[in-house]
């Protein structure tokens, strides 16, 4: 996986509100290995690299809009 590939799953979790957190509570292991792993600085495991995409994908994504207050 490139960098710039990692910096589109990093810009989806931040559209997505992903917390690295919850993403490595979810793959099951630390926070560090994820969020090295998406600054391009560390490798991870290519079964959690494809968890980690599938749990990106699978949630929900919000959009706020503009509400006219009078």
């Amino acid at each position: 996986m490139d960098r710039n590939e990692r910096f589109d799953l990093l810009t989806q979790m931040k559209r997505k509100d992903i917390k690295v957190k919850d993403a490595a509570d979810h793959l099951k292991c630390s926070s560090s290995l994820v969020s090295l792993f998406l600054r391009d600085k560390g490798n991870m495991d290519k079964q959690k690299v494809i968890k980690l995409k599938q749990y990106i994908k699978d949630k929900p994504e919000y959009k706020i809009g503009k509400i006219k207050i009078e």
